[in-house]
């Protein structure tokens, strides 16, 4: 699992937390701090000395993701924003969609999480999320980056992210390059994470502009 951060102090305690909690007998949990100012890899090192940390200077989304997958010693890379919080069973639903159907790469759904807030729930309630793009039941035109898996062979052959996109795109870049592949893109509804839209509002609209 493959997390990577930028300035992510108020996000990594739940996100991390999250991955404690997998029912899955082996995981192997990588941050990767794009170049942070705010004490993310303190707090990693510190709170969580059970996830592998690796340092970059800031190169943006795709750069990130790509050391991630280089330093990963896995044969299958999930990847996982930092304001994200995986269900318990989010890989075994991933794991059991490939061996059913050999997906080169598979994601499920990204919900909002309740939320008190009337401001938070207008902004969940927002177009423009990070959402996956079916093509059937099954089969998805591309699955976004905060939840998604995809084996080291098919990364490799799609040559992982394009880092010109620093901010947002990156993920639909990387599966329309994996589309070739078949089977490609799977989608699976039970492998769902929890994934808050970020407050103030700007925060949200930041990477739409990007």
């Amino acid at each position: 699992v493959i997390v990577c951060t930028r300035n992510g102090v108020a996000l990594l305690p739940d996100c991390l937390g999250s991955l404690l909690s997998l029912d899955y007998p082996s995981v192997e949990v990588l941050v990767v701090d794009d170049g942070s100012t705010d004490g993310t890899s303190g707090l990693v090192r510190e709170q969580f000395p059970w996830v592998r940390l690796v340092r970059t200077a800031p190169h943006g989304l795709s750069a990130a993701r790509n050391a991630g997958a280089a330093a990963a010693r896995g044969d299958v890379l999930a990847f996982l924003d930092d304001d994200c919080a995986a269900d318990p069973h989010w890989l075994r639903w991933i794991v059991h969609a490939f061996e059913t159907h050999g997906w080169a790469a598979a994601g499920g759904p990204n919900l909002p999480p309740p939320s008190d807030s009337r401001l938070q729930r207008i902004l969940d309630a927002l177009p423009g999320t990070a959402i996956h793009v079916l093509l059937d039941d099954r089969r998805a035109e591309h699955v976004p980056g905060c939840n998604l898996v995809v084996t080291r062979a098919a990364f490799a052959a799609a040559g992982g992210f394009d880092a010109r996109f620093t901010t947002a795109g990156d993920d639909v870049d990387f599966c329309w390059r994996l589309l070739p592949a078949r089977p490609a893109i799977g989608y699976e509804p039970g492998a769902g994470v929890w994934h808050r839209r970020r407050s103030p509002p700007s925060k949200v609209l930041r990477p739409q502009v990007g």
